[in-house]
């Protein structure tokens, strides 16, 4: 089998990583088109010293290798190890223009804990490579179309020729798991579907989320009196495989709506930190939102849903 070229690239220790990854970058060494076996280049910084998260990245990329083709490569920055069938330069214009400066502003915005294990972001350039490459890497005959998160190995597998918005939406859910491992799925859906289209605020330490294409299924599903009440949408039965669609939508839109209040953040906090008693996440719901029943609260979403359907279909 032929292995991919392997650049390892190394900028520092981590705590410095954490506050600047997306700003400081240097340049990484890339295998000719002959090499069948990796040629690893190691680039530390002055004050670099060989932490157990850069070890374990490159134990990760090593064992990555023999499950890629030959024509991809991979990238160590720590927390990551990226790859894929692009060019370095790629790879880099990813971690620099997407992967870090969401990262950052989920931090500023959401998440105290910072990763300290791998996480492996896997972009491929069209639909038959990243099948390919999911059946590969886990055994997936048909993977969704956009790209996932394997939560058991940290790994983003995704086509980045559907854009930037995967990349958001999959590396939400990355970094999530790690300030919030036990955050319901109806949650974690709902914030990584929030990124999938969202912009920068002028400072870039915040990410916020814009109205998006799932406002069709949400409102499909209020005219047709096919959503489910907030109620349901919150109970451990999740995010339902016949009715995936409305539920992404209906839990990306109650996102949104505490987003537009100024609520979304505080609830993320304030859910997280008594989710050992507050399972769905309900009560904190109620008390940011201050209203003692959650038939009002589904009520009251559902009027705004409605309305800002209405205004984006006015402009």
């Amino acid at each position: 089998m032929s292995y991919p070229r392997l650049s390892i690239l190394v900028l520092g220790p981590f705590a410095v990583v954490t506050a600047c990854y997306w700003m400081t970058y240097s340049q990484a060494n890339d295998a000719g088109p002959n090499h069948s076996r990796p040629e690893i280049t190691t680039s530390y910084g002055i004050a670099d010293t060989k932490s157990k998260l850069t070890m374990a990245c490159e134990k990760t990329a090593a064992e990555l290798l023999p499950l890629l083709s030959a024509d991809c490569n991979v990238l160590i920055h720590p927390p990551y190890v990226l790859g894929g069938n692009i060019s370095q330069s790629e790879i880099q214009t990813h971690l620099r223009e997407t992967i870090g400066p969401t990262a950052l502003a989920l931090s500023a915005t959401y998440f105290d804990h910072q990763p300290d294990i791998p996480i492996t972001i896997l972009m491929f350039t069209d639909d038959d490579s990243y099948q390919k490459h999911a059946e590969r890497l886990d055994g997936r005959q048909r993977a969704d179309y956009y790209g996932y998160y394997q939560k058991a190995k940290r790994r983003i597998v995704l086509n980045i020729a559907t854009g930037n918005g995967t990349l958001a939406h999959e590396l939400t859910h990355a970094l999530a798991q790690f300030d919030f491992p036990n955050m319901p799925e109806w949650f974690d859906e709902g914030l990584a579907s929030l990124h999938e289209e969202s912009e920068f605020s002028d400072d870039r330490l915040r990410i916020l989320g814009l109205s998006n294409w799932r406002i069709y299924f949400l409102i499909d599903a209020i005219q047709r009196d096919n959503l489910r009440s907030l109620e349901s949408l919150l109970s451990p039965a999740g995010i339902r495989d016949d009715h995936q669609a409305i539920d992404y939508a209906h839990s990306r839109y109650l996102c949104l709506y505490l987003q537009q209040q100024g609520l979304l953040a505080p609830y993320y906090r304030r859910f997280r930190d008594s989710a050992d008693t507050d399972l769905d996440g309900s009560d904190s719901l109620r008390d940011i939102l201050n209203e003692s029943s959650l038939e009002q609260i589904d009520a009251d979403f559902r009027r705004w849903a409605t309305d800002a359907y209405r205004d984006l279909r006015g402009k």
